[in-house]
């Protein structure tokens, strides 16, 4: 990736093109991450950049659930089977199993902040 300069806020490249409405979601999932939790280190840096894209991965497996939903439901012609429902909801559960695996692992990496550490009042 030689030639590209370095993400804001210390994040990974995780994605082929950070500019799209992809890299805009992943950017703003990171940004939380690094409200919430101390990001200090690389280590955590690197962990935070992986947990928000199991979410961006997550939050698409969602989406393509409820447009296949959609289109059973209300559409003419060509609709996804039974089993592509199916298919999709083990794949929507799967990331979100992933993506609960990577928040785990970034808690026992990074503390939360708390208000005695900078984290703020909770609002």
């Amino acid at each position: 990736m030689s030639g590209r300069r370095a993400l804001r806020a210390g994040k990974q490249r995780m994605l082929p093109d950070h500019r799209t409405v992809a890299g805009k979601q992943y950017h703003a999932y990171y940004t939380a991450l690094a409200a919430q939790f101390d990001l200090s280190g690389p280590l955590g840096r690197l962990e935070a950049s992986r947990t928000a894209l199991r979410h961006l991965r997550w939050h698409e497996a969602a989406a393509a659930l409820r447009e296949a939903e959609a289109a059973r439901r209300n559409g003419k012609g060509r609709r996804p089977s039974a089993m592509r429902i199916r298919s999709l909801i083990k794949i929507e559960q799967r990331e979100d199993m992933k993506l609960t695996a990577a928040l785990a692992a970034l808690e026992r990496l990074a503390p939360r902040r708390s208000a005695l550490n900078g984290g703020g009042w909770p609002s």
